[in-house]
């Protein structure tokens, strides 16, 4: 291995420490912005509750955006249980809704 200075060093093994950062564009247009992961340097995500939910309203994330470590499984069920959410949410609101429309009739 050559380091940056032109010193080679025989190596038989080389060890390092990844970094991952949530690759994602749109956040920081709504306000959001991708944070380092606390407590660990391993990269940057987009702060989410488990469900995907960000601090704006009708906005969630999922996958690497949230939890830069997962795997493609891990990041999967990030989505599906943000799909859920979502659903969930659109749900209660067209409850909402018709109530509040019943309530003015």
């Amino acid at each position: 291995m050559t380091l940056q200075g032109g010193t080679a060093i025989a190596l038989r093994v080389l060890v390092v420490a990844p970094r991952t950062a949530a690759r994602v564009r749109f956040p920081e247009g709504l306000g959001l912005e991708a944070q380092p992961v606390r407590g660990l340097d391993i990269g940057t995500h987009v702060p989410a509750d488990a469900c995907g939910a960000t601090g704006l309203a009708g906005v969630w994330v999922a996958g690497n955006a949230t939890a830069p470590s997962e795997k493609v499984v891990g990041a999967l069920a990030c989505g599906v249980r943000a799909g859920m959410a979502i659903n969930a949410d659109l749900v209660a609101e067209r409850t909402r809704r018709a109530v509040r429309a019943r309530d003015v009739a």
